[in-house]
C-alpha cells in the first residue's frame, strides 16, 4: 500500500504539472523544477527506498531457549542498548522489529554491592555443579526464582549470553524472538543459519532509562529482551526492574534471570504460570507494583547498601504490549509518576 500511494501521488504531480505548463506556457521540466510538491515526492521516495539499499543476508546463529523462545546472534556490527533491528525470511512480504542485545564487553564491570559489606562476588568461589555447561542446561528447568537469585548474587559475574563461539569484547549482538505469531512461531520451530536484516539499527524507548537515575523499568514477557541490552551495556547504571512473565526460568533460559538479578539484587519477577498470582486470577497488578517500586527507589553511589544514598526513582519505563503500557503509563501518569512507553500508532 505504501508504494502504491506514493505511484498515486507520482501520478497527480505529473498531472498537475502537464496541467499548468498548458495554461503558463512554461516548459514542463522548468515546471517541475520549481514545484514544491516534487521535492517533497523526491525526499519522500529517497527515505522509502533508503531501507531497501541496506537489505542484506546475514549468517546468524540460533539458539532455541524453549519451545516459545529462540536467541538469534549476528556477528557484522555493534550496537548500542536502547536499538531494535528488522528481521525477515521474504523481505517483499513483511519485517519484523526486535531489541537487540549488545555482547558482553571483555571486561565487564563489578556489579554494585547488593549488602552491607557485601564480598561475595570477590569472595565466594562460583559452584561447579551449577555452572557447568551440562549441568545448567538440565537443571534449568528444575531451578526456581530463589536459587536462581541466589547463585547469581552469591557468584562472581557470569558474561551473559556467552557462548563457546563468542569471545568476549567480539564484535555482534543477540535478539530474543518469542512466540507471538505464525512468523516467530515458523522462526521457532526452524532456526535458520541466514536471515534478512533491512535498514540501521534504531533506537526506541528503551534509551531514555539511561536518562534516569534511579531508573524502574517494567516489562512483561519478551519485553524483557529491549531491557537486557542496557543491563549488558551499562551494567552499573542504577535501575530497579519489574518483570512479569509465565515460567521465566524454562522459556528465556537462566543465563536472562541471572541477568535481571545481577542488575537488580532487589529485582520483583513475577512467574504468572504460578497459580494464585496476582490480584486477579494470574495477572499481578503492575501499576500498584510499579508504584511502590518507584516509592522505594535503590541505592545511589559507590559505597554499596551500607553507604550509599537510597533514592526514589526518577522515571518508570514500560516495556510490553499496546493495553497494559497504556494502562500502566496511564495509572502511573495520574499518580504523578514520569512514566514512558513505546507509541503503537504505526
Amino acid at each position: 500500500m505504501g508504494w502504491l500511494a506514493i505511484l498515486l501521488f507520482w501520478a497527480q504531480a505529473m498531472l498537475l504539472t502537464a496541467d499548468a505548463t498548458q495554461l503558463s506556457g512554461i516548459p514542463f521540466g522548468s515546471a517541475l523544477l520549481v514545484s514544491p510538491n516534487f521535492w517533497m515526492l523526491v525526499v519522500v521516495t529517497l527515505l522509502v527506498v533508503y531501507p531497501w539499499t541496506r537489505l542484506r543476508l546475514r549468517d546468524v546463529e540460533a539458539e532455541v531457549l524453549s519451545p516459545h523462545c529462540v536467541k538469534l546472534s549476528f556477528r557484522y556490527r555493534n550496537v548500542h542498548y536502547g536499538q531494535a533491528i528488522r528481521l525477515t525470511d521474504a523481505p517483499l512480504k513483511e519485517t519484523h522489529a526486535f531489541g537487540v542485545i549488545p555482547f558482553p564487553s571483555a571486561s565487564p564491570s563489578t556489579p554494585t554491592s547488593h549488602c552491607p559489606g557485601c564480598t561475595c562476588h570477590t569472595t565466594t568461589k562460583p559452584t561447579p555443579s551449577l555452572d557447568d555447561d551440562k549441568t545448567r542446561t538440565d537443571t534449568n528447568n528444575n531451578l526456581s526464582l530463589a536459587t536462581i537469585k541466589h547463585h547469581a548474587l552469591t557468584t562472581p559475574p557470569r558474561p551473559p549470553f556467552s557462548s563457546q563461539q563468542q569471545e568476549p569484547g567480539g564484535k555482534g549482538f543477540s535478539v530474543l524472538v518469542s512466540n507471538a505469531g505464525d512468523w516467530t512461531r515458523n522462526l521457532i520451530a526452524r532456526p535458520p543459519r541466514k536471515i534478512y536484516t533491512r535498514g540501521t539499527p534504531q533506537f526506541g524507548v528503551m534509551r531514555v532509562a539511561g536518562l534516569f537515575s534511579p531508573c524502574v523499568v517494567v516489562a512483561t514477557g519478551s519485553g524483557i529482551a529491549p531491557c537486557l541490552s542496557l543491563f549488558v551495556q551499562r551494567p552499573n547504571h542504577p535501575v530497579r526492574i519489574i518483570w512479569s512473565a509465565k515460567d521465566p526460568v524454562t522459556t528465556y533460559g537462566r543465563d536472562v534471570v541471572e541477568l535481571v538479578y545481577r542488575t537488580d539484587p532487589e529485582a520483583v519477577v513475577i512467574d504468572t504460570g504460578v497459580k494464585g498470582m496476582g490480584h486477579s486470577g494470574t495477572r499481578p497488578d503492575l501499576v500498584r507494583l510499579a508504584y511502590r517500586v518507584w516509592e522505594q527507589g535503590r541505592v545511589v553511589g559507590d559505597g554499596g547498601e551500607s553507604r550509599g544514598e537510597r533514592k526514589k526513582g526518577e522515571a518508570v519505563v514500560v516495556i510490553s504490549n499496546q493495553k497494559v503500557t497504556k494502562k500502566v503509563v496511564y495509572g502511573l501518569e495520574c499518580r504523578g509518576v514520569p512514566a514512558y512507553g513505546a507509541i503503537f500508532d504505526s
